[in-house]
């Protein structure tokens, strides 16, 4: 299995340039570097965590560029999300710390 770093496309105009502008503590604001809409991520719990066997590769720790995008863990807050190469079931999504299984979530959309 196969592990991504999250890119999200903007919900107003559908472009992947998108900058995080707040931090972990606060909230999961982000902002679409061509349209300038806002909106936040945000990640709901499936239920289940990733089988040991399909962990190899995924980093345990969140991204160390404080711009890229980002969320936490619905489960353990912790901000090392990824995308799954594949769903699996109604996940999208996987916490490095702590495998939980994530729907992955856009909110909040404001166009500017």
């Amino acid at each position: 299995m196969n592990f991504r770093p999250i890119n999200p496309a903007c919900p107003s105009c559908g472009s992947h340039e998108i900058t995080y502008t707040c931090e972990p503590k606060c909230c999961f604001n982000h902002l679409c570097n061509d349209c300038n809409a806002t909106f936040q991520l945000t990640t709901e719990k499936v239920g289940r965590e990733l089988a040991a066997a399909e962990r190899a590769g995924l980093p345990g720790s969140g991204p160390e560029d404080a711009l890229v995008p980002t969320t936490g863990c619905a489960r353990c807050e912790s901000t090392a999300v990824y995308e799954l190469d594949a769903p699996l079931d109604a996940a999208t999504h996987v916490c490095g710390a702590c495998f939980a299984l994530l729907i992955f979530a856009v909110t909040e959309v404001a166009q500017n």
